[in-house]
This record gives structure tokens, sequence and C-alpha cells, in this order.
């Protein structure tokens, strides 16, 4: 049992600390106030057949919000094991 205590301790921490962190980074201030320049040829953004995705993720989040994020994921992993190791423990061998 002392296992699993720690392994929820543990869990909840990085749960805490990826929210805290991850809800404490600056917000992204970028505008776009040039214009494109003249050009012979026109843009054609990547498709998902050539396997690019639909928007990159560190232009939505920042670098601080990506280890907020990670530390969240991290700790709902730790949750999620120490819930396998408790349910495990209840059922009969």
């Amino acid at each position: 049992m002392a296992v699993v205590r720690v392994l929820v301790v543990v869990a909840v921490l990085l749960v805490v600390a990826g929210s805290s962190v991850a809800a404490t980074a600056p917000t992204a201030s970028f505008g776009w106030f040039a214009h494109a320049p003249l050009s012979e040829e026109v843009y054609e953004p990547p498709s998902l057949a050539d396997g690019a995705p639909l928007v990159p993720l560190p232009l939505l989040l920042g670098g601080q919000q990506l280890v907020g994020a990670g530390l969240v994921v991290l700790g709902l992993v730790v949750a999620g094991v120490g819930l396998g190791v408790r349910l495990g423990r209840r059922l009969p061998r």
C-alpha cells in the first residue's frame, strides 16, 4: 500500500506543478503588421497528404506551456500506474 500512496502523491504533485507552470506562462503576443511581398509564385501550404500537421504544436503553445502540459500528462500516467497497481493487488491470483 505504501507504493500506491507514493504514486498517488507523486501524481498529484506532478499535476499541480504542471498546471501551475502552464498557468503562469506568459501569453504570446504576436501580430502581422506587414504585407506579403509581391512575387510571381503562389503559396501552397503543405497538405495532410505530405504528412504535415494542420498547425505545428510550438505555434500554439510556448515552451513553458509545453513543459506544464508534459508534467500534467506525466502526472496522469503515474496516477494510472498507481490505479493499476491498486486494482491488480485486489484481484485474486
